[in-house]
């Protein structure tokens, strides 16, 4: 059985945040899916950190800006 971990841990061990403050602020502004869940807390043990996806941040406001 895999060893499992914070997933805070594993955004900053796979390089998609700097530090555990920014890992934990990704969190908690809804920016972190684990096989395909919406993750809300940062002490949410995973086993599998090839899960986590970020979910990307919107260019412009509304869709007019698309347009």
């Amino acid at each position: 059985m895999a060893k499992k971990q914070r997933i805070d841990t594993s955004l900053v061990s796979m390089g998609l945040a700097d530090d555990l403050d920014e890992a934990n602020r990704l969190v908690m502004a809804g920016k972190v899916q684990y096989l395909g869940q919406l993750v809300f807390q940062s002490s949410q043990q995973i086993s599998d950190p090839e899960g986590i996806t970020l979910i990307p941040e919107q260019k412009f406001v509304s869709r007019g800006g698309e347009k």
